[in-house]
Formats: C-alpha cells, structure tokens, sequence
C-alpha cells in the first residue's frame, strides 16, 4: 500500500488530530483539490499511482539533499513550520 497510511499517522500524531488514511482514485483526488477538469495532471497523478504501485519511488536517497546542498525536513519540522495551513475547523482531536 506504499506509506501514506503511515504518513497519516505521522501528521495526526503532530496534529493531535484523528486523520486516517483514505485511498482515492485520481479523478476523485483532482477533484477534491479543486482542479477536477486538468488533464495533464490526471495523466501525470495516474502514472505516479502505478510507479508507486510497481514500487518504482521505493526506498530514500541523498539526491535531494546533494541537489540542494541541504537535509531534507522532516514531516514534523514542515508543519511546525506551516501549522496555520493545518488548522482546518472540521478536523476533530484524536482520542
């Protein structure tokens, strides 16, 4: 299943917030961002989702941070830093 369960775990536990982890399809993922008519982005999210299937994005690198010269952040250290986008009014505390 890849880890986006396991990213949602992370960000509910930083948030203290119950976010569970729901598998979509792309048109509906599209959809719910806003953008449900952007076709280039409906291919390019279809060919992620079946990278990500075949395991084709597995595994950590240091291309990132030799690229940038910097270590990547951390999911933590990112919402710290952008807690106010998190801060969504129908998201209940986790129990």
């Amino acid at each position: 299943m890849g880890r986006h369960p396991e990213l949602a775990a992370e960000v509910s536990r930083i948030l203290d917030r119950d976010l569970p982890f729901e598998r979509v399809t792309v048109a509906t993922f599209l959809d719910l961002s806003g953008i449900p008519d952007d076709i280039a982005k409906l291919k390019h999210f279809e060919a992620v989702t079946i990278d990500q299937q075949e395991g084709r994005l597995a595994g950590v690198t240091d291309t990132a941070r030799r690229i940038t010269g910097q270590p990547l952040q951390t999911v933590e250290d990112f919402i710290d830093e952008h807690r106010s986008l998190f801060e969504l009014p129908y998201a209940t505390k986790a129990a």
